[in-house]
C-alpha cells in the first residue's frame, strides 16, 4: 500500500501561519486537503528551527511556541533528526527533478 507523503518546507509552513502572506489562502486549501487525506509530513529539526526563528520576531512571537510543539506532537508529522551524516550527505534530500528554484527537489529518504 503506498503512503502519500510530503515534505514540509519553512516557506509553506510561514505562508499557513502568516495571515497577510501572499500564499497564505493557498497554503490554507492545501493544509485542508492533507488533512483530509492524512498524508505523511516529513520535516526536519532544521525546518522546525528556521519556522520557530521566523516567527519568534514581532507579532508572530505567540504563535512561534505552539507551532513548534504541534509540528513535534502531531502523530502524522515525523521529525527528522539531524546528524553528521545527514547533513554531510546531501543526496540523502536532494534528487535530480525541475523545481521552481532551481535543478534539484526535495526528498527525503529517510522514513
Amino acid at each position: 500500500m503506498m503512503t502519500n507523503r510530503v515534505f514540509l518546507d519553512t516557506s509553506f509552513s510561514l505562508a499557513a501561519a502568516i495571515t497577510n502572506d501572499v500564499n497564505h489562502e493557498k497554503a490554507k486549501e492545501i493544509s485542508k486537503t492533507l488533512e483530509t487525506s492524512r498524508t505523511k509530513i516529513i520535516t526536519t529539526q532544521a525546518i522546525v528551527l528556521e519556522i520557530g526563528n521566523a516567527l519568534a520576531r514581532g507579532k508572530h512571537h505567540p504563535a512561534a511556541g505552539e507551532i513548534i510543539k504541534r509540528l513535534r506532537k502531531e502523530p502524522i508529522i515525523s521529525v527528522i533528526s539531524l546528524s553528521d551524516e545527514l547533513i554531510d550527505k546531501p543526496s540523502n534530500f536532494l534528487a535530480p527533478g525541475p523545481t521552481k528554484i532551481g535543478a534539484w527537489s526535495i526528498v527525503s529518504h529517510s522514513s
